[in-house]
């Protein structure tokens, strides 16, 4: 799976969506994203900022928009691991 691919790699996966809480945590249990790093019911208006808090609070984020742009995948290298060549 894409996702467990990119954790072995040493990045760490965030989920941000426009979905219910419920909802985001049944996809991120399937896909094995941590529920810490789940962001649920974010309206479109205010995923740019919570992508810029993010981006702010890590070293690196890359921005995936999903087939429907109402989830977004965030992906960050985990601060304990050097940054990707």
């Amino acid at each position: 799976m894409v996702v467990r691919k990119l954790q072995k790699r040493g990045l760490e996966v965030v989920l941000l969506t426009g979905d219910n809480r419920r909802t985001a945590q049944a996809i991120a249990t399937e896909v094995g994203i941590p529920f810490q790093n789940v962001y649920a019911e974010v309206l479109p208006s205010d995923k740019k900022d919570k992508v810029q808090e993010l981006q702010h609070n890590h070293r690196k984020v890359r921005v995936r928009m999903s087939m429907s742009e109402s989830s977004i995948g965030v992906f960050k290298p985990l601060p304990s691991l050097p940054p990707l060549s």
